[in-house]
């Protein structure tokens, strides 16, 4: 990654609080009924603005916020009819520049990435003594829950490595 100083912040800043809107436009209108098990979009940031040491938990706060903005849109779009799919964002810490927007259509898929144990996607425990919305003051939306998770994995060297994921969105229902 470049060490290089990130410009243009308020003007990024500024992107992240308007993409909650834009996202709805680049939204396929078959997304709630594709045969695929999710959809995912990820945080449209330069990577610098959320990692390394040019992020500052301001612009990080600002981003999370945006994540969760657009999950919030996105849930509020969902149509009636559609009781089956789930709408969240995964902030994941420390590579926030992971984090995404997520449509789950296969129930089984979501449970899988919130739920204690290990699995396909690794180690996964709860994180029951905090809540990232009170540590980072995030506005959490009415009818919007939040999940942490601390997620051990494998990488593909067989070293082990662990991070936080953070789900805002039809987590419980």
């Amino acid at each position: 990654m470049s060490e290089k100083k990130l410009r243009g912040i308020p003007r990024r800043l500024r992107a992240v609080k308007k993409w909650p809107e834009r996202l709805l436009s680049c939204i396929p209108g078959n997304v709630w009924n594709a045969n695929e098990p999710y959809w995912n979009w990820k945080i449209p940031v330069h990577h610098s603005l959320v990692l390394g040491r040019y992020a500052t938990p301001a612009t990080r706060r600002a981003c999370a916020q945006g994540l969760i903005d657009a999950s919030a849109h996105l849930l509020a779009r969902k149509p009636a009819e559609i009781r089956s799919a789930r709408v969240t964002c995964a902030i994941c810490l420390p590579d926030m520049f992971a984090s995404e927007v997520c449509v789950y259509l296969d129930e089984d898929y979501f449970s899988a990435q919130v739920h204690e144990g290990a699995n396909v996607f690794g180690e996964r425990k709860f994180i029951r003594d905090r809540k990232l919305s009170s540590e980072w003051a995030l506005h959490v939306p009415t009818g919007i829950s939040e999940l942490g998770i601390i997620v051990k994995n494998l990488d593909e060297d067989g070293r082990s490595f662990e991070y936080e994921c953070w789900y805002f969105g039809e987590i419980v229902r």
